[in-house]
């Protein structure tokens, strides 16, 4: 007798021999029916930030282009730049890379990563600006 590979299959709803509950899908080998695990519990997060949409590699770009200006300059530096510098410096990191010039040659980091960064800067400013009336 030849084995088939597993296959998904609806369950009945009925337990599957050797389970604890009824599980949603079920896999079957011959005879034998072996049962998926289902989370059933319920949270809310309806209207709440989906973290698990950020791209991480991209987002791990940016921090390594944050980490390059910490090194060259100071952590935290760029709080006490003027936001229109890094409006600057965001124009000309994205002319570069819109021109084709993919990486900065200064760095070796791509100039998306910078513009990110310099994004995350602005918005930080204004953010902080807000908070304090400015």
């Amino acid at each position: 007798m030849s084995e088939r590979s597993l296959a998904p299959s609806p369950c009945s709803g009925a337990l599957c021999a050797g389970a604890s509950r009824p599980s949603k899908k079920c896999l079957t080998r011959s005879r034998k029916c072996e049962t998926l695990t289902v989370m059933d519990g319920q949270k809310d997060d309806n209207g709440k930030d989906r973290w698990e949409l950020v791209p991480w590699s991209a987002l791990r770009q940016i921090v390594a282009a944050i980490t390059y200006g910490a090194r060259k300059y100071s952590a935290d530096n760029w709080k006490r730049v003027e936001p229109a510098r890094y409006r600057a410096a965001l124009m000309r990191h994205v002319s570069a890379s819109f021109s084709g010039e993919r990486v900065d040659a200064e760095s070796g980091l791509p100039h998306l990563a910078h513009a990110g960064a310099c994004l995350l800067f602005i918005l930080w400013h204004e953010a902080e600006g807000e908070e304090n009336g400015r």
